[in-house]
């Protein structure tokens, strides 16, 4: 995922804030990182045959941890835009960029 992609990633995360004003408090976007990591875990675990899962709801669907992934993730950029860290989230993400390719982690 390059820059482009993380632009693009916050922009829907503000047009969810502009279409949703009323909930952009750090209470509600913490209230709906937990459901929306809730709801990974539960992909997760239909992935991996924990429990009965698919027996009751068949194979799972990539498209389906895939949307609760991004779920997640959204949610996150909608933090970052509250505290108006951008910047230094992008920063960080380079720097550990930087650290992992000195460390040949990454090409």
């Amino acid at each position: 995922m390059g820059d482009k992609e993380l632009g693009q990633i916050y922009e829907i995360a503000l047009a969810h804030n502009i279409k949703y004003p009323d909930n952009n408090s750090p209470y509600h976007i913490m209230t709906r990182i937990a459901e929306e990591v809730g709801e990974l875990a539960e992909q997760v675990n239909h992935f991996e045959g924990s429990g009965i899962k698919r027996q009751k709801h068949g194979e799972p669907k990539k498209s389906h941890l895939a949307e609760e992934m991004w779920h997640v993730i959204k949610c996150i950029y909608q933090l970052c835009e509250y505290y108006g860290v951008k910047k230094e989230m992008l920063n960080s993400i380079h720097e550990k960029i930087s650290e992992y390719k000195k460390q040949g982690l990454i090409k």
